[in-house]
């Protein structure tokens, strides 16, 4: 179920990606706490979260653009913030 392009009341258009994301926050807070409860490490918890609304389980994301493109978001956070902690 792809996400279209909102046009907003200003004309100003949403970018689908945008949704997305907010999906995929949504769904890793979520399986996050669920985890937390359960006493398991967080990371796990995004990994499942990932599966679960990836193209193989429920499909919300599913083209495959959209998956590269919040991949490629996802790797320079990862890097951000090992170099937050770097010396």
């Amino acid at each position: 179920m792809p996400l279209t392009t909102i046009t907003l009341a200003a004309g100003a258009t949403v970018n689908p990606l945008m949704g997305e994301l907010v999906i995929i926050l949504i769904t890793a807070g979520l399986v996050s706490l669920l985890f937390q409860k359960l006493k398991l490490s967080a990371i796990p918890a995004d990994l499942v979260a990932g599966a679960l609304i990836g193209p193989s389980l429920f499909g919300v994301i599913a083209t495959d653009e959209h998956v590269a493109s919040i991949s490629q978001l996802a790797i320079v956070l990862l890097m951000f913030g090992i170099g937050l902690h770097m010396d």
